[in-house]
């Protein structure tokens, strides 16, 4: 077993013996033969070697086994506090996910933007990144600097993905009595119908609504941003009325223009680029919502709350000419 280790540690497993030795190595873990202390060392030496898909494995194992051992089950049980309920989720060696619910809802929302926005406005030795969505956030992390912080600070030997859970555990916690940031109001002028939404009268008659109806319902909207995806600066807002919810169409568009506002299920959006796209086609907007030139490139960021403003098409052309933020391909 000695032997196993310090080949391990070393990154002198070749390939096709590499899968035997871990599991070996697992055997030896579950059987008792060896202290998840010893686990985390080898793990941690693997990393620096630039073995990390191998010591994710082994961690994922060791969080598992010892789950079930109940040495690290904290890591799994939700927390109950004043906040939301979570849970930490191991995602790959070097990512892992905040869970805060399955439904998509206001609250949730709510505890996803504060907490993205906490990292974003905060620097934390060793966390990469964090990509919020409806109900989660994602948190990349380097493995690598937490085991260096591991070393330093103390003499326990530690998984880095139980680091990083117990200083997301911490921020977490500091979050329960601070105040949840509100986005801001971001008013979209849109042109409905005709060749800007060519889709406006399958939605109606789907709903069995008149198109004016339909854009009423759209308009009188109270919108948020819950996660930007699919395309550079594509937001997906919550908030639209049943009552105008329309599958996807079964056949997606080529080529959708830059602007265009469309609805699929209970969601609406817009492109921001052009794209190919399977929405169904209300509207289009001048307004630029990428811009890759400015420090901030999408105008809409999470937690942002959007309302819809009709506009006629000699107003949308005016707006397109009056300002160099305003774009359209018509």
């Amino acid at each position: 077993m000695e032997s196993i280790l310090v080949l391990l540690q070393d990154g002198l497993i070749p390939e096709d013996v590499r899968d035997e030795m871990i599991h070996e190595l697992m055997t030896q873990y579950v059987e008792g033969a060896l202290e998840s202390s010893i686990v985390s060392k080898v793990i941690g030496n693997v990393l620096q070697k630039g073995y990390s898909k191998i010591s994710f494995r082994l961690e994922q194992f060791v969080l598992k086994q010892s789950t079930q051992r109940n040495k690290f089950q904290k890591h799994f049980v939700l927390s109950e506090e004043k906040m939301l309920s979570y849970e930490l989720i191991p995602l790959s060696e070097n990512a892992l996910v905040i869970k805060f619910g399955e439904q998509i809802t206001p609250d949730i929302h709510q505890r996803v933007h504060q907490v993205s926005t906490y990292f974003t406005d905060h620097h934390i030795e060793g966390i990469i990144e964090v990509v919020p969505a409806y109900t989660t956030v994602t948190v990349y992390y380097d493995p690598i600097q937490f085991v260096k912080n591991i070393n330093r600070k103390s003499h326990i030997e530690v998984l880095p993905f139980e680091r990083v859970c117990t200083v997301l555990k911490n921020v977490l916690s500091s979050l329960q009595s601070t105040h949840i940031p509100q986005g801001n109001e971001v008013v979209i002028p849109v042109c409905y119908g005709g060749e800007f939404g060519p889709d406006l009268e399958e939605v109606a008659r789907r709903n069995q609504l008149t198109p004016e109806e339909v854009v009423n319902i759209h308009t009188n909207g109270h919108y948020v941003v819950h996660m930007i995806g699919f395309a550079p600066g594509f937001a997906y807002l919550g908030g639209m009325s049943e009552r105008i919810a329309t599958p996807r169409k079964h056949s997606p568009r080529l080529r959708i223009p830059a602007g265009s506002v469309g609805i699929a299920g209970m969601q609406t959006g817009i492109y921001p680029i052009e794209s190919p796209g399977g929405w169904q086609l209300i509207g289009r907007t001048p307004i630029q919502l990428f811009r890759p030139q400015h420090p901030q490139p999408s105008l809409l960021q999470v937690g942002d709350r959007v309302r819809f403003q009709p506009i006629t098409r000699e107003e949308y052309k005016q707006l397109q000419e009056e300002n160099n933020e305003y774009s359209c391909d018509s």
